[in-house]
């Protein structure tokens, strides 16, 4: 009979982000593999990091029009990602993030 293996939810996952991916029935040892949990200002590092080098300024800190837009991630968040099947089975560069705190309105001024 099929089910999932328990596993202790490892430290790099929040205990609200670990919850979300268990009760949506991902498999906990995907999850503990592709799951991240981020805070503060390196979510930047992920959400933002295929920005073009003019998205930066000389000295390599965001602009401010990116880090207002994306103010509200630092509270939390939860990122996944994985591994290319295209480029020899590498870890991706990009992925998918869920803020805690989501944006619920767009301001076209910041």
């Amino acid at each position: 009979m099929g089910g999932f293996e328990i596993i202790s939810r490892p430290s790099h996952i929040e205990a609200n982000h670990w919850n979300e991916w268990l009760a949506s029935a991902v498999d906990p040892k995907l999850t503990a593999l592709n799951v991240r949990s981020l805070s503060g200002p390196s979510v930047y590092e992920y959400l933002l990091c295929a920005l073009p080098q003019t998205a930066r300024r000389n000295d390599g800190r965001l602009r401010d029009g990116y880090l207002k837009r994306y103010a509200h991630t630092e509270a939390g968040a939860w990122w996944v990602s994985g591994l290319d099947p295209l480029n020899d089975w590498l870890a991706m560069d990009w992925g998918r993030m869920k803020p805690d705190d989501p944006r619920l309105e767009w301001d076209k001024t910041t």
